[in-house]
């Protein structure tokens, strides 16, 4: 594995994404784990800006692992497991295959999702990956969400009360 401050993934993926281009990026399988180290130097870049120091450990191919990435902080190795979020009935590739990027940019910015159905997607994503993993193996695996839907109108520490009691199946869950 190798281990990132989270500025350096995020150029190793800027740099990957610019030379296959944005579309290949978003729509292909085969992309998959790029766009997991995308969200893990998201994720560990606000960690480290809001929270403290840490790096990114995270393998170029997937291996299988029950974990996506480890988040290194606090003298501590956290395993985390990554999951999009979408809006029901939306599906990333389509978007991408026939709409223009001017096209897509707007939606997202137009988008504005309902904080009880934000929760529920939430909730659901939640569950989803709970069946995944033994109990045992969920209390040590933190959950990192990718949100991908309409979500301006929300409020995280409403969104955070309404997902509490699923939450806890995981060490800890964490939005993007």
């Amino acid at each position: 594995m190798t281990i990132f401050q989270p500025v350096e993934l995020w150029n190793a993926v800027e740099s990957a994404v610019a030379q296959i281009g944005v579309t290949e990026f978003v729509t292909r399988n085969s992309q998959k784990r790029l766009r997991e180290k995308w969200c893990a130097a998201r994720f560990g870049m606000a960690y480290d800006r809001n929270i403290g120091p840490c790096q990114v450990e995270i393998e170029d191919v997937d291996r299988g692992e029950p974990y996506d990435f480890h988040l290194l902080a606090l003298e501590q190795r956290l395993l985390f497991q990554i999951a999009e979020v979408l809006a029901p009935g939306r599906h990333r590739h389509d978007e991408y295959r026939q709409l223009e990027m001017a096209e897509i940019e707007a939606r997202n910015r137009s988008d504005t999702g309902d904080a009880s159905r934000a929760a529920s997607e939430v909730r659901d994503a939640i569950k989803r990956k709970a069946l995944r993993y033994a109990a045992d193996e969920r209390k040590s695996m933190h959950l990192l969400l990718y949100l991908n839907l309409g979500a301006d109108t929300v409020s995280w520490a409403g969104l955070s009360l309404a997902v509490e009691e699923d939450a806890k199946a995981f060490a800890s869950v964490w939005a993007l």
